[in-house]
């Protein structure tokens, strides 16, 4: 998968900027989240192995709005790579960008919606950034986003435990999910 900066990437660029101008306006419309059991956990990797910064941000929308707005936020991120949501209703949702340090990155066509059932933790995968061209004035730099073998699913599961800002009830979740993966 590719990203180019054409009149495409351009377009995007444009509707993601007119969509968070329309949801500031309309008052920002963050991610919904839920204490009840259908809660869910959403979960991956982005190993972004080249010194051009960490993934600090990472989008996600839920296919939910407010007024005009979708709901969205930016997940939850470590330097290393790792990105979580935890306690969403389930439903449609969509992984749309991120931003290595302070560069948009926008995934376009890259983007599928994908659903998110009740109570479960979903794995959106692992998968490698690598830059393919700088960004330079007025344009958006090309990058591939590929799905990698590593970190696996356990070792992104282990990378979680260790966060502080887990629950410890998704930690224990979390923990039962790594016994399952043993056992397969």
């Amino acid at each position: 998968m590719v990203a180019s900066p054409g009149s495409s990437a351009r377009r995007v660029a444009r509707l993601a900027a007119a969509l968070l101008l329309a949801a500031a306006a309309a008052g920002c419309a963050h991610v919904r989240t839920v204490t009840t059991p259908d809660a869910a956990f959403v979960y991956g990797f982005f190993d972004v192995q080249e010194k051009v910064g960490a993934a600090n941000c990472v989008g996600i929308i839920q296919n939910e709005k407010v007024g005009i707005a979708a709901r969205h936020a930016c997940m939850a991120t470590s330097p290393e790579g790792l990105f979580f949501v935890q306690d969403v209703p389930p439903m449609l949702y969509n992984v749309h960008s991120f931003y290595i340090d302070d560069t948009f990155q926008s995934l376009g066509a890259m983007a599928k919606p994908f659903a998110v059932k009740a109570g479960s933790m979903h794995y959106y995968g692992s998968f490698r950034y690598q830059r393919v061209s700088d960004a330079g004035i007025g344009r958006a730099g090309k990058f591939t986003l590929t799905p990698a073998s590593h970190p696996t699913h356990a070792e992104v599961l282990k990378k979680l435990l260790v966060q502080d800002s887990i629950s410890p009830r998704w930690k224990k979740r979390i923990q039962a999910r790594l016994r399952e993966l043993a056992g397969e």
